[in-house]
């Protein structure tokens, strides 16, 4: 049942994408740049997580938890969502929010097959399997149909 809700949790997460993407190119638009709207995203984004934060009474991280971590661990996930933030922003005008996730899913699956089947970054290794394959191929393909049509 857990799992259910949490594939649930996702699905969800996943459908605000297109929102988000929508959004944050119209605040691109109203403040003139692309880097205004997704600096405005962040500061939304640590507001609000701030105040669940506080809300759950989440206590402050111990200095040993902390110092187990590597400097990627610090910067690579706010790398990785100010790049995404930045490109949905910039690339869902120019060729609609459809052909955007659609790319980037096809990105994430093909990501996460590599991560999985070589367990990195602490993952449990899932080996690449004939069916997950099979499946990549047919987003990509995916992918294509949806630009070119």
């Amino acid at each position: 049942m857990l799992n259910n809700l949490l594939v649930l949790q996702a699905a969800l997460a996943g459908a605000v994408l297109p929102l988000q993407a929508a959004l944050n190119a119209t605040v691109a638009r109203g403040l003139g740049h692309p880097v205004s709207a997704a600096i405005t995203n962040f500061t939304v984004g640590l507001v609000a997580l701030v105040t669940l934060a506080i809300a759950l009474r989440i206590q402050t991280p111990t200095s040993a938890g902390v110092s187990t971590l590597s400097w990627y661990h610090w910067i690579g996930g706010g790398l990785c969502g100010a790049f995404y933030v930045f490109t949905a922003l910039f690339v869902a005008p120019r060729i609609g929010v459809t052909a955007l996730l659609a790319g980037a899913l096809a990105g994430q699956l093909i990501a996460s097959l590599i991560m999985d089947h070589f367990g990195l970054l602490g993952l449990q290794s899932q080996p690449i399997s004939p069916g997950r394959m099979v499946g990549v191929v047919l987003l990509i393909a995916g992918v294509f149909l949806v630009r070119r049509y």
